[in-house]
């Protein structure tokens, strides 16, 4: 088994490095001497996480980058996968389009172009790590009367593809093309049989502090913007659901890569489930004197109705003091 893990000093892919979980996922690649061969559209604008991550790592940072001008080409990944022992796929299609056609065949495209590439390379990749959501798993209720929804690895967010069908909106988009590239994904393997061993991570609303070299994206940057801002937007739009560190995130996704237990699996990179009421507390108790938060009301205090299984989870990170709290992930989200 061990020669189907990446291991120390081995060469891994990792696309979306500049997002804002693909950051973390480098940090803790590098972390655990893993050497990274970054894709990227844009060579400057990996150029300060690179810079970042050096002065953290000094010559322990291998990095280097390869230019992806089209991450959803036919051949795409085709020279980016040569001469790597694993891939991280964590690049994605965050239009937010309420059009099927600019978000679901184009995700589609990119898992397919970068499965078939890897595929292509025979026995040399061990493993690929894909970055799907918790949108794919299962999008629950904040009704007051819902019944507790339990979710497994083995659920999966069907209803909202349909309803994508019918009645599309950017988050049924969105929900859409995750349930549907992951299951591409699963499907690819047990078709084609390929020699790497595929896991994928499904991560839940992503908080906590920066990467080295990085800036406050993506969900991160819109809680900043509800607590420090008072932007209501923000809370309209996500409404309750699990939420987690994004340092816990990318060391998931790097131990999907690396640990020998961790075979053909869907590890839900969940933690606790917030309300916006808690939120505004905990930004409260540390950061009084820069909070201008929402305001608290009856859409605040709303509670998702799911409750997932995360035995599995807290397994793989206990030997890392496991899942950061919410209270702790929210902390170091306001920390500067």
């Amino acid at each position: 088994m061990s020669s189907r893990v990446v291991q120390k000093g081995d060469l891994i892919l990792i696309t979306g490095g500049t997002g804002w979980v693909g950051s973390h996922i480098v940090d803790k690649a590098l972390e655990h001497g893993l050497r990274v061969r970054l894709a990227v559209r844009n060579e400057q604008k990996a150029q300060q996480l690179i810079k970042g991550l050096k002065a953290k790592y000094g010559e322990r940072a291998h990095l280097e980058t390869v230019t992806v001008k089209d991450f959803d080409s036919e051949s795409a990944y085709d020279e980016a996968v040569k001469g790597v022992q694993g891939i991280i796929h964590a690049a994605s299609t965050v239009t937010f389009s309420e059009k099927w056609e600019d978000v679901v065949p184009p995700t589609i495209r990119g898992y397919s172009a970068l499965l078939k590439a890897a595929h292509a390379q025979g026995d040399s990749i061990k493993r690929v790590v894909l970055t799907s959501s918790s949108i794919a798993v299962a999008r629950g209720s904040t009704e007051p009367d819902a019944a507790p929804y339990h979710i497994t690895t083995e659920t999966w967010n069907d209803a909202d593809v349909e309803l994508a069908k019918k009645s599309p909106n950017p988050l049924l988009v969105y929900a859409a093309s995750k349930v549907l590239s992951e299951r591409f994904a699963w499907n690819f393997v047990n078709e084609h049989k390929p020699a790497f061993i595929l896991n994928t991570v499904n991560p839940s609303l992503c908080a906590g502090a920066k990467a080295p070299g990085s800036e406050y994206l993506s969900t991160a940057l819109w809680l900043r913007k509800a607590v420090l801002e008072a932007d209501q937007n923000v809370v309209d739009t996500f409404s309750s659901s699990y939420l987690v560190d994004t340092d816990d995130v990318g060391l998931l996704h790097v131990l999907a890569a690396t640990r020998e237990d961790i075979v053909n699996e869907r590890i839900l990179a969940f933690s606790e489930v917030y309300t916006w009421d808690k939120i505004i507390d905990i930004a409260q108790k540390y950061a009084p004197e820069k909070v201008n938060t929402v305001k608290k009301s009856e859409k605040t205090s709303l509670k998702s109705n799911v409750v997932a299984n995360l035995s599995r989870t807290q397994e793989i990170l206990k030997e890392y003091g496991g899942l950061k709290t919410l209270e702790e992930s929210v902390r170091l989200n306001l920390q500067d």
